[in-house]
């Protein structure tokens, strides 16, 4: 088959077809020919199939372990804020009430696998099955996300005073884990664009390990420009990370133009060079785009299939609207409750240590606790 490359292509960013296409490699190096499909595109379309599923089945059992450790690292919070002494806190489920610590990992235990099953038998299901980018897409973001929950599910039992927690938790352990994250989240981004949202957490991570060195300095009376040195590079740091996690989506840009705008050898006939796209010249020069003026994934989702802030919202979208709205007042309804939650235990921390403030103070405070958690 003849091939003409064309600007479309960029719409899609390529980590699922070269995994597709490794697979189906690797179906026709082990199995057989009369046991695979007469074709190698058929063999190609089994090879996503499987894929897909295979992730699908990954990321149901990320988001199970994401949700158990992001709430063993809520009720773990909720306790140490509305306990008075780190001793009764440890005593809360080491003899007084262990029962009621079994109960509530019980719990955790079932809200996980509810979380699991729903996402499992979403309406958007047929998506992670079919030839599309979505499994792969959540399995690697949902598992970026899970390990760093479990990462500081641990820093939460090691500051509320459970010390045998510090030998299965190293320092090393934690850099390797984040890391592990980091990696997990750029191959996401190199399967969709939405992952470079991943990049945005980390920076609220960012500002919210600022707030715990602001009020962990408040306490011991330490030099204010030893404070400020550290909040800089933990910013410059976590800065870095959020860069290298939507890198892939710049470097897919970067391919695009190279191989439209510079001279390219026609691939079935090597006297003609490949025509150039009109938008290469919306900029002058090569340097002009490296610094990022023109967006050739953007260029194309808004030309093709009008892509664009605001611009989805159409009277012909309403039935799409009504599809979402379930899954939408959900999300709603949870982020409202995560709020309720943590001015909840925001007002357990007032109470204990400076009783009632005022009202434009009180929600600073807990806007800065609430990052600092």
């Amino acid at each position: 088959e003849l091939y003409y490359p064309s600007e479309q292509s960029h719409a899609f960013l390529p980590l699922i077809p070269l995994l597709i296409r490794h697979l189906a490699n690797f179906l026709v190096w082990i199995i057989h020919p009369k046991f695979l499909p007469p074709t190698y595109e058929a063999t190609a379309a089994l090879a996503a199939i499987i894929l897909n599923i295979s992730a699908f089945t990954i990321a149901s059992i990320a988001l199970y372990d994401l949700t158990k450790y992001m709430l063993m690292g809520i009720y773990i919070l909720d306790e140490s804020a509305c306990s008075k002494k780190i001793s009764e806190r440890i005593s809360i489920s080491k003899d007084a009430s262990r029962d009621e610590a079994i109960d509530q990992q019980r719990s955790i235990t079932q809200l996980s696998k509810i979380t699991a099953q729903l996402f499992c038998i979403n309406p958007a299901g047929v998506f992670f099955t079919v030839s599309y980018s979505e499994s792969v897409f959540a399995m690697l973001t949902f598992s970026g996300h899970a390990i760093a929950a479990k990462v500081r599910y641990y820093k939460y039992i090691m500051e509320v005073g459970n010390q045998g927690t510090k030998t299965q938790y190293s320092s090393f352990g934690t850099f390797f884990s984040s890391m592990l994250s980091i990696v997990l989240w750029m191959a996401a981004s190199y399967a969709r664009s939405n992952g470079m949202f991943s990049s945005i957490w980390m920076m609220i991570l960012a500002f919210g390990n600022c707030c715990s060195f602001i009020a962990r300095n408040e306490k011991q009376g330490r030099n204010s420009a030893t404070l400020v040195l550290r909040c800089t590079l933990t910013i410059a740091w976590h800065l870095c990370l959020a860069l290298m996690i939507a890198a892939p989506v710049f470097y897919h840009d970067w391919c695009g133009y190279y191989f439209h705008c510079v001279d390219t050898p026609h691939p079935h006939d090597d006297t003609k060079l490949l025509p150039r796209p009109a938008w290469c010249s919306v900029r002058a020069s090569e340097k002009q785009f490296a610094f990022r003026t023109f967006s050739l994934y953007a260029y194309v989702q808004k030309k093709h299939w009008n892509v664009g802030f605001m611009r989805y919202f159409e009277l012909k979208q309403i039935p799409n609207f009504i599809l979402a709205a379930p899954v939408l007042i959900i999300s709603y309804c949870a982020a409202l409750a995560w709020i309720f939650q943590s001015w909840k235990r925001h007002e357990c921390e007032i109470g204990m240590t400076r009783g009632k403030s005022k009202i434009v103070r009180n929600f600073i405070k807990w806007a800065f606790n609430a990052l600092r958690a």
